[in-house]
């Protein structure tokens, strides 16, 4: 096996950048819902999506200020698949620059499900 094989499974999923409706047809979340993987998701956002998409997702952070565009994360997470948010967060979309290269796998999956459970908040 050459040196950097298993790295190129664990963190590349096969599904080129531009084809977004592919992964959020076909990449399921490998990591299962727990109150711990939540609290780990939301410290994740707080680090890497608060800036921009706010404390609570609705795309009021301090950069949504200068950085016109930016995603209401409650209202897509009610719309869109884990896949789906997992692919934007790894190759970004639109105005979003990708963050593949600052979360690692795991930890963008435990985002994905904060974000997914900001859509059961109330507002």
């Amino acid at each position: 096996m050459k040196k950097g094989a298993l790295a190129d499974k664990i963190y590349e999923y096969g599904i080129t950048p531009d084809n977004l409706d592919e992964a959020a047809l076909n990449l399921k979340n490998p990591i299962d819902s727990s109150a711990q993987v939540l609290e780990e998701g939301k410290e994740l956002y707080g680090r890497y999506c608060k800036s921009c998409h706010g404390e609570g997702g609705l795309g009021d952070g301090k950069v949504a200020d200068q950085y016109k565009g930016v995603a209401n994360l409650v209202a897509k997470a009610k719309v869109v698949s884990h896949g789906h948010i997992y692919h934007v967060i790894t190759h970004g979309k639109g105005r979003m620059w990708p963050h593949g290269s600052q979360v690692n796998p795991d930890e963008r999956w435990k985002i994905v499900h904060f974000v997914k459970s900001l859509a059961n908040t109330p507002q």
